[in-house]
């Protein structure tokens, strides 16, 4: 209970000195030589994990050469056209319009049968 106190009323010289002092102690390695890691152990390996990606040999390295044609599926690497734009929107209304003519005619024949 006194630690809590003193923990309350410490001076932002004290916290970040404290602080410090407990990065430098999660930072040393373990002389018990624990199977476990620690959670500050599993979060350094995961920063250190996503910085260096592993990359598949099967997809060829995972680099593209500068003459590979981009499928139907990825875009220009540029901004969009007002053409590209006015299309998009045009089949996602497609889409919308559709889903609700299908969910209206659910509902029709839910309403019609079961009530």
């Amino acid at each position: 209970m006194n630690d809590d106190q003193n923990k309350d009323h410490l001076t932002r010289e004290q916290y970040r000195q404290q602080s410090t002092q407990q990065t430098d102690y999660d930072s040393q390695p373990d002389s018990e030589g624990e199977d476990e890691p620690t959670r500050s152990r599993l979060h350094r390996q995961r920063r250190t994990s996503a910085s260096e990606p592993e990359v598949d040999p099967s997809f060829g390295g995972g680099t593209s050469q500068p003459g590979d044609e981009p499928t139907s599926r990825m875009q220009a690497t540029g901004p969009l056209t007002p053409e590209q734009k006015q299309k998009r929107l045009a089949h996602r209304l497609n889409i919308a319009i559709i889903v609700l003519v299908v969910l209206i005619v659910l509902v029709y024949l839910i309403l019609r049968f079961v009530g």
